[in-house]
C-alpha cells in the first residue's frame, strides 16, 4: 500500500463548548471514504490478517501515534446522529471520528423472506 495524505479525507468541524466558550476541532471521516482510501482485506483465511494490517499501518505514519487515537462511531440509519458521533469522540479524548452507519437487520432479513 501506498502512503497518502489523511488530510484530504473527511470534514473538519469547529466544536464550541457551551460551558467554557473554547472551541476545538475535531475531524469526521465517513467509514466508505476510509474503506475506499486504504482497502478492506477480502481474504477468508485470516492468518494473513496481520500481514494486510501491517501494510496498512505504514501508510497511517504521521497521521496517529496510535488506533486508540481515533474513535469509531456505528449506529443504524434510524439513530444515527452526528452530534453523537462528535460528542463520543470528544469524551474519549480523540479529535478524529470514523463514523459508519450501519445496514438495518430487521428490513434486510424481512425483504430475505419475502
Amino acid at each position: 500500500m501506498e502512503k497518502f495524505d489523511f488530510d484530504t479525507i473527511g470534514t473538519n468541524y469547529t466544536i464550541l463548548d457551551k460551558d467554557t466558550n473554547n472551541t476545538s476541532s475535531v475531524r469526521v471521516i465517513d467509514a466508505n471514504e476510509l474503506y475506499a482510501a486504504i482497502g478492506t482485506y477480502t481474504g477468508t483465511n485470516y492468518t494473513y490478517l496481520n500481514a494486510h494490517l501491517g501494510e496498512l499501518l505504514k501508510g497511517f505514519r504521521g497521521f496517529v501515534r496510535s488506533p486508540c487515537d481515533v474513535s469509531w462511531y456505528s449506529a443504524p440509519e434510524s439513530t444515527f446522529a452526528l452530534s453523537n458521533a462528535i460528542i463520543q469522540a470528544r469524551r474519549e479524548g480523540n479529535n478524529i471520528v470514523v463514523m459508519e452507519v450501519l445496514p438495518n437487520i430487521e428490513l434486510d432479513i424481512a425483504a430475505r423472506i419475502s
